[in-house]
């Protein structure tokens, strides 16, 4: 199992993908004051928006594109950022084929309106970054989720809110498990991460343990220090 590495995600487009936004207009209007009321997030709609809109207006641009369109370009913002050290002149969806793509298969399992998958995959594609860097010695396709841990969703009944944490619990079950008691876990709909850390080895639980806490200081949940201790 890879070692997560210590990295952070942008906070306030974090918290921007925490909200609940059903894909209809008049739900935007959260989007729109979550952007008004963090001034550096503002700033980067602005600037990188401007090719859209010259005056520069988020009802406008938020409104033209879509939330999911706008959300999808102002990650390839961050992401290229985080690659090259600046921020792009224009919104780019450059480099985001991985993120939509993994995006658009997860979130049949996840609750309608949450971006927790993208911000996942978002995850994983900052670490492929680090990777490129050479700031991590790891196979890149060590990174990727399988089909085989991706198909296990299929075996709950039921959405999931917090997706992001389920597909990190199912690949660490699936590294240091065996595929029946996964599946067993998924079918009973009562997966409880605590059985699973009893039944694998000291080494292996500290290891998931710890990428937990890595994602979890990654995405800004201070909540998690106290909750898989």
């Amino acid at each position: 199992m890879i070692k997560y590495p210590k990295l952070y995600l942008p906070q306030d487009f974090v918290g921007l993908l925490k909200v609940n936004v059903a894909e209809k207009s008049e739900n935007w209007r959260k989007i729109i004051e979550y952007v008004w009321s963090h001034p550096t997030l503002y700033y980067i709609v602005q600037n990188c928006f401007q090719g859209l809109d010259q005056k520069k207006s988020i009802d406008y641009i938020i409104n033209t594109l879509g939330w999911k369109n706008f959300r999808d370009r102002l990650g390839g913002i961050f992401l290229y950022h985080f690659k090259y050290g600046m921020y792009p002149n224009q919104a780019t969806l450059t480099n985001m084929d991985d993120v939509l793509k993994l995006n658009s298969i997860i979130e049949n399992y996840a609750f309608i309106g949450t971006s927790r998958g993208y911000m996942f995959g978002l995850y994983l594609k900052f670490v492929q970054v680090l990777i490129e860097k050479n700031e991590m010695v790891l196979n890149p396709n060590d990174i990727k989720l399988n089909s085989e841990i991706i198909n296990l969703l299929k075996l709950m009944n039921r959405k999931v809110e917090r997706i992001d944490w389920l597909l990190i619990i199912i690949w660490h079950m699936v590294a240091f498990t065996d595929l029946e008691f996964v599946k067993k876990e998924l079918t009973s709909n009562s997966l409880n991460y605590k059985k699973f850390l009893v039944k694998i080895k000291p080494e292996e639980r500290e290891s998931f343990i710890q990428n937990c806490l890595m994602y979890g200081q990654a995405i800004h949940e201070p909540e998690i220090f106290t909750n898989i201790l």
